[in-house]
């Protein structure tokens, strides 16, 4: 390992922030005096990895010093890791690093002592790498492989200063990686463009930014983990994947919050927003998750909305929302033309307009979630279930608890081929279940009560058009099981 040693006290590099500035820029590197500018240069020629204090190039970290022409001075020099000091770096254009150029790269700040404030519009650093391949190993090129991949960021806050400021932008990189990172006031934390592989974002707090805590913008990507993170208070979303081509993507074991206007009038806002109408998601785990906000105008803790194509083939599938505590928005969850997705063992609570809705949805299993308000005991939120359209539904074990709804606990319309079993619905303020214009649906097993003291318009409904119904084996309290000898078969429930 090269050790660097001070040789003169005379400024001598080249770059002339260094000389405006008059930083010592002479070092000893095996017994030659070379200019530390020539050292790194060198050292990205030979392909090696070295740590660049950004001090030696002129960076203030004063607060109020411009340091972006010392920074992209220090990145131009070649691969290795960008250390920060302790201080605040002041810059108003993007640092550019080019990793098919600087090769192997990393940047790092003093242990959270460090701040990047970003004075202009966009990205304070973009990491753009030449990777087209997939994460198959044999799609990747000598030059992913060896000099573009495993771009890191650590240890650093990077806040904007500018209504248009990105904290970090990613385009065609392959493996980058953020961990321990602080970003907030800007307009999106993180940017993934164009095309991405294994992504990894951990332990790192997006926080309060105007659009986007992580935006995945129309991007191909594959492999992503987003975990251990705080992502709260961003405006439009927590997480958004809009567009693109997105498959194997993890969300798990984050605090999601509030990601919603601060006076609640920005329509469409949600924690995880998932927007394959113009591309395709899937594979996509939401999982041991805090997803909760405050009630606004659209608002969904989870929206996840595709396609359906010429050929029947869904945009959005392969989707799977587990252990998770979800509320306190306007919707809990909403899903549009999915396919082949499982919501399984969460708390799921506070819904304002609806705990689920789902519509035109293909293959749906439900189960062992549980369903209420989380206190105020006099304003129940409606928190009931909506099923539109939709084909292939299971949905089991579920306990819903004080929930409103003006139709029904559960409502099915123009859906076929479902099952549902084992409910638990204590304290329904209208019907514990209602189908509307369905057909192949089975009940069985449910125990439905209404409030004590008032009566149900009907624990189970079934309206005449609904056809091949079984109602069997269901317990009910407070109101009536009503459904037609036409539309089906009902025995054996006890109603009382």
């Amino acid at each position: 390992m090269a050790i660097l040693t001070r040789e003169e006290t005379t400024p001598a590099c080249g770059h002339p922030s260094l000389k405006r500035r008059g930083v010592f820029c002479r070092y000893k590197f095996r017994a030659e005096h070379v200019c530390f500018s020539e050292i790194c240069r060198n050292s990205a020629i030979r392909g090696l990895a070295m740590m660049i204090d950004v001090t030696n190039f002129g960076a203030a970290g004063d607060g109020k010093t411009d340091d972006t022409e010392s920074l992209q001075h220090a990145v131009d020099m070649g691969g290795g890791t960008l250390e920060f000091p302790p201080g605040t770096f002041v810059i108003n254009k993007p640092i550019e690093v080019d990793l098919a150029k600087v090769g192997p790269f990393g940047i790092r700040g003093a242990a959270g002592t460090t701040a990047v404030v970003m004075n202009g519009p966009g990205p304070a650093f973009r990491i753009r790498g030449t990777h087209e391949g997939t994460a198959a190993p044999e799609s990747w090129t000598d030059q992913t492989r060896f000099r573009e991949r495993f771009p890191t960021i650590s240890d650093i806050e990077i806040r904007g200063g500018h209504p248009d400021a990105v904290g970090i932008e990613f385009v065609k990189a392959a493996k980058p990686t953020i961990r321990n990172v602080l970003i907030r006031f800007c307009r999106t934390g993180i940017h993934l463009r164009e095309r991405n592989r294994d992504v990894l974002i951990a332990d790192s707090h997006i926080y309060d930014n105007a659009d986007y805590g992580i935006f995945l913008d129309h991007v191909n990507l594959h492999q992503m983990n987003v975990c251990g993170c705080h992502i709260s208070y961003n405006k439009g979303a927590a997480i958004a994947m809009v567009g693109g081509d997105l498959h194997n993507i993890q969300i798990t074991g984050n605090d999601i919050e509030y990601s919603h206007s601060p006076d609640f009038l920005r329509p469409g806002s949600a924690e995880i927003e998932i927007d394959a109408r113009e591309g395709v998601a899937s594979e996509i785990t939401i999982a041991s998750n805090t997803i909760q906000a405050r009630k606004s105008v659209d608002g969904a803790n989870i929206r996840i909305r595709g396609t359906i194509g010429a050929d029947a083939f869904p945009s959005v599938r392969l989707i799977t929302i587990t252990a998770n505590v979800i509320g306190s928005q306007e919707s809990s969850i909403v899903l549009d033309k999915a396919q082949r997705v499982t919501i399984t063992g969460n708390t799921i609570y506070d819904g304002h307009k609806i705990g689920l809705i789902a519509t035109d949805c293909d293959g749906l299993a439900i189960s062992a979630n549980v369903h209420g308000w989380s206190h105020a005991a006099d304003k129940p939120r409606p928190d009931h279930y909506e099923f539109r359209r939709c084909v292939g539904l299971s949905v089991a074990g579920e306990v819903f608890q004080t929930v409103g709804g003006e139709t029904a606990v559960i409502s099915l319309y123009e859906c076929r081929g479902a099952t549902l079993g084992n409910l638990v619905v204590r304290d329904a303020a209208a019907r514990g279940i209602y189908l509307e214009r369905c057909e192949d649906i089975a009940i069985t097993g449910c125990a439905i009560a209404g409030k004590p003291g008032q009566t149900l318009a009907a624990a189970i409904e079934a309206t005449p058009d609904c056809r091949n119904l079984a109602i069997v084996g269901n317990v009910a309290r407070g109101g009536p099981i009503k459904c037609e000898a036409a539309s089906g078969q009902v025995g054996n429930n006890q109603v009382g």
